[in-house]
């Protein structure tokens, strides 16, 4: 529910900022809209086997191909990902996609793989876990939203948009079959 208030306030702002693009020369008092610059795509990887570090199901892998389908035309300079092999089989297809090298980032040092990403320039994905994901949406200063569903939830997507000001507004949305 609270994803589609979200999602719904977010085309309308489209809508308005297109219907009202051509009142550009107008005088206002309203400040004008920040450009975003970059856009920071964050996601839990996808179905797993069971086991300690399990490698995708047939599932999972269906949803990492839908994941860089969904990224392929989004000029992605960085791919990150924690050193696990569902993570890395996640952001496998769309490293190949692109021709960009993942890199590995470590999930107990958020703050600096927060710090590392803001200060990078282009688009960009992560790639890491039910319980570190929502966290480092939360450092990067956006919007993390209710904790994704350890059992079965694998289907949620982050894009952060930063502006040239380095604030960070937040879309939760989904990808892939449900």
């Amino acid at each position: 529910m609270k994803i589609n208030k979200i999602l719904s306030a977010v085309i309308f702002a489209c809508i308005l900022s297109v219907s009202c693009s051509d009142k550009s020369s107008e005088a206002t008092s309203e400040p004008a809209e920040k450009e975003v610059l970059d856009k920071i795509y964050l996601v839990r990887h996808a179905e797993k086997e069971s086991g300690s570090d399990p490698v995708l199901t047939s599932e999972g892998k269906n949803r990492a191909e839908a994941l860089a389908q969904l990224l392929k035309d989004s000029s992605i300079v960085h791919i990150y990902s924690t050193d696990f092999k569902r993570t890395m089989e996640t952001a496998e297809p769309l490293s190949t996609l692109i021709g960009k090298e993942t890199i590995k980032y470590d999930p107990l040092k958020l703050d600096s793989t927060a710090s590392i990403l803001m200060q990078n320039k282009g688009n960009q994905l992560v790639v890491g876990h039910s319980n570190t994901t929502p966290q480092l949406v939360d450092a990067l200063g956006g919007e993390p939203g209710n904790p994704i569903n350890e059992a079965n939830e694998y289907n949620r997507i982050y894009v952060l948009s930063i502006d040239e000001n380095q604030v960070v507004s937040t879309i939760i949305s989904t990808y892939g079959n449900p």
